[in-house]
């Protein structure tokens, strides 16, 4: 069950970007949780892109899993900025959970015209970006607490630009 219902939220198909491509890969470990990435337009212009991955495992990941993405989303498509989207959506987990249950969770905004990446971290592993000078590195987030701890925390978001050629690797702690 908890697979069908973590398969059922991630996405059908990936984004069409010209100038841009876009993977995805999702592979559980031993027992599904409630890991999850998506991707989607905000308008035809910026493009969200979210990772994350809920404590435990089984069942009750997956339905706190069903809880966070469609407030994540909700948000950005009302025109929060991403360290908006995490505060709100923070605020709204820690109302609604006495599970105990948190969440580490990246989420990006990207302009794809500009190429500038707008982009919030919740405690989720920093993401890798491949630069033509310089390889791979890790962007040094700022870092955030994890989602659905503690009520009253208010995200930060930060900017980089992201240039041709250029590649974003987001992952979680299964990697």
């Amino acid at each position: 069950m908890a697979n069908k219902i973590q398969k059922s939220f991630l996405p059908e198909q990936l984004p069409v970007i010209p100038g841009f491509s876009v993977a995805a890969f999702n592979m559980p470990a031993h027992e599904e949780g409630g890991d999850f990435y998506d991707f989607f337009f905000i308008d035809e212009r910026y493009l969200v892109v979210i990772i994350a991955d809920v404590s435990g495992k089984g069942i009750p990941a997956a339905l706190f899993m069903m809880t966070l993405k469609p407030l994540i989303r909700g948000y950005a498509e009302a025109g929060l900025s991403a360290a908006d989207v995490f505060t709100k959506t923070n605020s709204r987990l820690c109302e609604s959970s006495d599970s105990k249950m948190f969440v580490t969770a990246f989420m990006g905004i990207l302009d794809t015209q500009t190429g500038k990446f707008t982009y919030v971290n919740a405690g989720h592993n920093p993401p890798l970006i491949r630069r033509k000078e310089t390889g791979f590195v890790f962007i040094k987030p700022r870092p955030g607490l994890v989602l659905a701890a503690v009520e009253t925390i208010e995200y930060k978001q930060v900017e980089i630009q992201m240039f041709p050629n250029d590649m974003l690797f987001l992952y979680t702690d299964g990697v």
